[in-house]
């Protein structure tokens, strides 16, 4: 139903004739009313569905709200809703709708503005859906003197949860907000509290840090990502994934799985190697990297090696991700390890790396030059904070 909506000669028409307007009153309220807002309503939507555990019919009927919520904006801004109601039928003529089912879409996409009336799931979908795509994603080229308009674009992505007694909403966010700007659109707040009174729940409002990163022990549920990651980097040239364990070497994730996990104890270390614990680094959750613990050193690691290893996948460099697992570690090693200083060596060519170190209490140590005659920079981080 939905690839042949997305297929529809008069739909996307209209999508074309929207795509081409211009959203703006005095400067303000220049919204992104594209194909791209309106596929993340069906996502939002068939989210909001799956957690009321409704049949696949209806969440498609869902997403095909989603796509068509805002086509009466192809004739008039105002009233809109309105005329979305009467116009989407152009677009659904080869979709097999049941009368019942066109009468779902006619009422969520009258009522997808203010909520006037809330008649079914998918009505009571989109109308959240629609007010939780309030991300930079739509305000990306807003202006920037539009206090309003300014903290929607520090919203980086919106999550709900339908609890027993609660609607929770989640603002991941690149810093603070300020709510005393984000009122001049009032339905931020007002359109979730109606959803939730209709439900008989409490709205609950947090924003969480958009940057912040988690550590976790690779398990078999992580393969997928971290062979994603070993082929991106051996495709690009990266002869050593920094921070793997030794991931570069290891075709079959659970050949490297097995290694890892033999590796966390001197009893089960291969002969050679000291023990170690890889922590993938996860923000929210995308996958952004790997960080090694060695436990002690031997003679190389103490001269060349030192006691961690970190990489960052190339995509999500210069966000501050190896600055916060590095941090994360640095507590293990006092509280775990008791350990008050822990030795890191870089390249003296990598400047960013000396950044990330030199961020943390420290004492130089000298340089010394390694067997492939590169430069290397020695640092004694403090584990104290």
């Amino acid at each position: 139903m939905e690839k042949r909506l997305l297929q529809n000669k008069r739909f996307l028409e209209i999508v074309s004739i929207i795509e081409e307007k211009q959203f703006a009153q005095n400067g303000k309220w220049e919204w992104d009313h594209t194909m791209s807002h309106f596929q993340r309503v069906a996502d939002y939507i068939e989210d909001i569905l799956r957690q009321f555990h409704v049949d696949e019919r209806m969440v498609t009927l869902g997403r095909v709200a989603g796509l068509l919520h805002d086509v009466g904006l192809s004739v008039a801004d105002t009233n809109h809703a309105s005329i979305g109601s009467t116009l989407f039928v152009e677009c659904i003529d080869d979709l097999d709708l049941q009368d019942e089912e066109i009468e779902i879409l006619r009422s969520a996409i009258i009522n997808h503005s203010n909520g006037e009336c809330i008649d079914s799931l998918v009505s009571l979908a989109l109308l959240l859906a629609d007010k939780m795509d309030v991300t930079y994603h739509r305000t990306v080229y807003a202006s920037k003197l539009d206090p309003m308009l300014t903290e929607l674009q520090k919203i980086q992505k919106v999550e709900v949860q339908f609890t027993n007694e609660e609607l929770i909403l989640y603002y991941y966010a690149t810093s603070s907000l300020d709510f005393d700007a984000l009122q001049a659109w009032d339905k931020i707040y007002t359109i979730p509290e109606k959803v939730a009174q209709y439900l008989g729940k409490e709205f609950v409002l947090h924003v969480v840090d958009a940057d912040e990163i988690y550590l976790v022990n690779p398990s078999i549920e992580d393969k997928e990502a971290v062979m994603n990651y070993r082929s991106f980097m051996l495709e690009n040239g990266n002869t050593i994934i920094h921070g793997s364990n030794f991931l570069q070497d290891y075709e079959v994730y659970e050949d490297w799985l097995q290694n890892d996990i033999a590796m966390r104890s001197d009893t089960t270390c291969p002969e050679g190697l000291v023990s170690a614990t890889t922590f993938l680094i996860y923000a929210q959750d995308t996958f952004v990297g790997m960080i090694n613990c060695r436990h002690h050193l031997n003679d190389y690691l103490a001269t060349y090696g030192g006691h961690i290893g970190y990489g960052i996948h190339p995509n999500h460099r210069k966000k501050g991700y190896a600055k916060k697992a590095l941090q994360q570690v640095l507590d293990m090693y006092k509280h775990d390890l008791h350990l008050d200083e822990v030795l890191l060596i870089c390249d003296k060519k990598n400047s960013a790396s000396q950044k990330v170190i030199t961020s943390f209490p420290h004492r130089f140590d000298g340089e010394v030059i390694d067997v492939n005659q590169r430069t290397l920079l020695r640092y004694f981080v403090y584990t104290t904070k």
